[in-house]
Parts: structure tokens; sequence; C-alpha cells
């Protein structure tokens, strides 16, 4: 997807008010943030539900602004006069008000550089309408955009491959993380946000509906600690303008939906998580029934560590070969590799976290592994260091092996680039993978 930090967002402001003359603070803006392209599928349907939800107000005064880099300019103004029962005043409606806004909105993407894939991104959104924002305003911001975001130039928090945001992103500095709010807390107060993702959205199968709602949390809350008013998250954008006008929402269900805000004192670390399940050879409860080598040259292999504690963090790093990248929770991608978390239930019982990383074709005897002791929450000490099993999948077996570390106390990943990391006690670097696929037990 191109880099979206060059768009050129339109915005429909609509002013609704009653049929009578209005007092000035009475008026209600509606903003709908459009992405510069829409696919040449796409335009139609976003463009006709528009139109279908501007006919929610009794009486509405429209405007068509450019909105370029957070400023804006007016290049449209007109006024929809009051939908009657008669249908000749509906078409007066019509014909003075909404066809000629359509008009100007549907000529803004018929210029060839309005046509191609849909590049919008909420967080470039947030930047621009934060300009419609303060106590008071009584404004409200349909915002259609893809709640997946995959862009060049942030590819460590792209949101695809079923990974989404932690908590940690939305408190941790914003050198940090992209997706900070930190100091931004009342950047979008007085706003009425509507989020509508495009139907063709892929969501695929259970794993991608548990993906969706992950996603849809975070964005939620996203806005939410900015000072909005979060009132829709879906994918009817029709709905959604008529909601907005009518001042509508669906306050109490997103409310149920999405839990308890995130907790400010106790975020964790700014990381990407899967909703994906551990593979089965992270499986604990699979039985070790024998010990065979294989083969140790190239192919298919996934590395995993798990260890029971909700409150202990464990850190997988490893990489393909000594110069390659080094794979872990702040560098989830490379060519032909991607690192997963499910991290372990905070205070459940037994919990487990996983961590594994999958190489579509790697030289087992170049892999390089290591473990961090990051943290135990509240950073406390245990009374001894945390232990956990090594598991690899390769050529059709899973084997494993048992790691403990010695330190007692994490170190927030401290050590990181050295080359000597492996002599602290809150690392293990001595996961030697072709002597454990030899040497441990193996799982058919």
């Amino acid at each position: 997807m191109k880099s979206l930090f060059s768009l050129v967002a339109f915005a429909v402001i609509v002013s609704a008010c009653s049929s009578e003359a209005p007092a000035p603070d009475s008026e209600r803006n509606v903003v709908v943030s459009l992405p510069t392209q829409l696919s040449n599928s796409e335009r139609p349907t976003v463009l006709e539900n528009i139109e279908r939800g501007l006919w929610a107000a009794d009486t509405v005064r429209v405007r068509l602004a450019a909105i370029e880099g957070g400023g804006g300019r007016e290049v449209a103004d007109g006024v929809i006069p009051p939908n009657g029962r008669l249908s000749a005043r509906s078409r007066l409606r019509y014909e003075l008000g909404v066809r000629p806004f359509m008009g100007l909105l549907k000529s803004s993407y018929e210029h060839e550089t309005r046509v191609g894939d849909s590049n919008a991104d909420l967080v470039l959104a947030g930047e621009i309408l934060q300009q419609f924002a303060g106590a008071g305003t009584n404004t409200a911001v349909v915002v259609y955009a893809p709640l997946q975001r995959d862009l060049e130039t942030d590819v460590e928090v792209a949101i695809r491959d079923n990974l989404y945001p932690s908590d940690g992103h939305l408190f941790a500095p914003p050198d940090v993380s992209t997706l900070s709010v930190r100091g931004r807390e009342r950047r979008l107060q007085g706003l009425e946000v509507y989020l509508v993702s495009p139907p063709s959205e892929p969501w695929l199968g259970e794993v991608g509906e548990r993906h969706k709602r992950a996603v849809r949390r975070f964005w939620y809350w996203w806005f939410s600690l900015q000072g909005a008013r979060v009132r829709y998250v879906g994918a009817s954008l029709e709905a959604a303008v008529h909601m907005a006008i009518d001042s509508e929402g669906d306050d109490e269900r997103l409310r149920e939906e999405f839990g308890p805000p995130p907790d400010a004192e106790r975020p964790g670390k700014a990381e990407m998580r899967t909703v994906r399940d551990p593979p089965p050879c992270l499986d604990p409860e699979r039985t070790v029934t024998s010990s065979a080598p294989t083969r140790l040259d190239a192919g298919p292999l996934m590395v995993g560590i798990t260890w029971e504690g909700g409150d202990i963090d464990l850190d997988l790093h490893a990489r393909a070969h000594s110069g390659a990248p080094e794979l872990y929770f702040d560098h989830v991608r490379a060519p032909g590799a991607l690192f997963e978390k499910r991290p372990a239930e905070i205070g459940e019982t037994g919990a487990r976290g996983f961590e594994w990383v999958t190489f579509e074709n790697v030289n087992i005897r170049d892999v390089r592994l290591a473990v961090n002791f990051f943290e135990v929450v509240g950073d406390r000490e245990l009374a001894q260091g945390p232990r956990g099993q090594l598991r690899v999948a390769f050529d059709g077996r899973c084997y494993v092996r048992d790691f403990s570390i010695r330190a007692r106390r994490g170190n927030h990943g401290e050590g990181r680039d050295d080359p000597n990391r492996g002599g602290r006690p809150e690392w293990t670097d001595d996961l030697d993978l072709p002597g454990l696929v030899l040497a441990s037990r193996a799982i058919p």
C-alpha cells in the first residue's frame, strides 16, 4: 500500500438543523472523511451510500471541503430544503441540494489521480480531524477507512496477518509507537466518531472474526482515549451517515463489546499480538513418545517457547542466520518469516504464554535463538528464575527442550544488542537448534 502521509482527504460537512431558523449553537456538523482514492468497484457504492445517508435530516446545510495536510479549502456550498411528505417538495430538496452536492463529490473522483486502491489511514485521519474538535462543537465525524493497516513507512505496526497492537502502544511514548495517544488526551474532544471499514476488508473465517474484534477494540479506544465519543464501529457507511446526522449511535453495545478501558497503570509493553491459536507443536499437552533424529538441512521451520505464569513475560528472539535481522516482539516481520505472540492472561491460574516464529524456508543449522526474561507484572522478584519449554516443528516432527533463566527479576530487554548477552542472568543464548533436534525428545 502506498505511503499515506501525502493523503488529501475529502470531508463532507453537513450542518443539520430544524426547519425553523436555528440559533448558531444549535447546528450540528457532520464530517464524512473519505480517502483520496477509491477503487473502481468501491467508488459507486461509497458515493451511493453517502447520498442515501444525506436524506436522514429534515433540513441540512452542506459544504464540501478538500482537506490537505490538516488545512482545508471550501469548494462548494449549498442548501438542501426541508424534506416534506409531498413528492414535489422532496424532488425540490433533491434538485436544489443533494444533486449538485453529490455531483461535486462524484466529479472529484473522476480525475485519474483519484482512481486506484483506497489509501486511507486512521492515524492520519486523527491528525486531520483534530481541526474540528473542541468542547461544544456538536460535530460528528464519519471516518471511512480500513481498520487493517499496512504502511511502508510504519511496517512494525502493520495490522494484518492476524496481528493487532497491544494496549501498550496506546500509552507508550510517541517516539516508541506511532499509535501512542500520550499527550493527546484532549485532541479529539467534543467529536462524535463513527468508524466505517470497507465491506471488502478481508476478515476470513473464525480467526478473521477474532482479528476483527481485536482491531475494532483497539481503534475504539484509540479514538476514545483522545477525547472522542465513539458511537459506531462497523461496515455500513449509509447507516453511519444516518446515525451521525440524527445524533444516534450504538453506545451501549460498544461499551459491552469492548469492555473496560485499557489499564493505563499496567498497559504492558508496546507489541504486536496474534489472535491465532498456537501451532499444535506448542501444545503442552502433547505427549512425548519417541526420540528420533531428523535431517538437518533446509525446510519450513517453526520455533516457539511456552511458559506458565500469567504475570511473567518471556521474549523469544530468533534469526534465520547470524547476519539476518532478529525477530522479536518489536520486529515481527522479515522476508519469509513472521513472529507471533499469544500472551498469558494476567492473574489466570495455570495461564500460559506462547511466542513463535515461522520460517517459510531456512537451514536449521543456521538459525540463532535466544530468550529474554522481560518482566514480571509489577516489576516484582520471583522466588526462582522462570522456566519454560522450547519447541521446534521441523520435517514433520515436534522437538521439545526445557530451559530456565537464572534471574529472578526481568530487565525489560536490556542488552538486546550486546553480542555477549548470553552472559547476563536475564538471557539464555545457548539454544543450539541442531543439537536440540538430535538430542531432545521428539514427538512424531
